[in-house]
């Protein structure tokens, strides 16, 4: 079954929101996905990899976050405001 992109960015938020609180294991994310949100693994895997694409690039998307905040510090905007905004 296709996954829509709203779901699948559903997934990667998650999964981005996930990565800057606790780092879990891939496994139990997976497991966790797939359960909570009825998808298969080969979804949860496609967005593991954006995840991995979007947190190799976290040099680059931080700073330019931080360069348009102008009544936070970067490291004061809340968790999931960040992930959204890497996103």
């Amino acid at each position: 079954m296709s996954l829509s992109q709203q779901k699948f960015r559903e997934i990667v938020l998650q999964l981005l929101y996930s990565e800057d609180v606790g780092r879990p294991e891939k496994a139990a994310m997976t497991e966790l996905i797939m359960t909570e949100l009825s998808v298969s693994k080969k979804n949860v895997s496609l967005a593991h990899e954006r995840v991995l694409q979007i947190m190799e690039r976290l040099s680059e998307i931080d700073p330019l976050i931080a360069s348009v905040s102008v009544s936070y510090d970067f490291h004061r905007i809340q968790t999931v405001t960040r992930s959204i905004l890497r996103l």
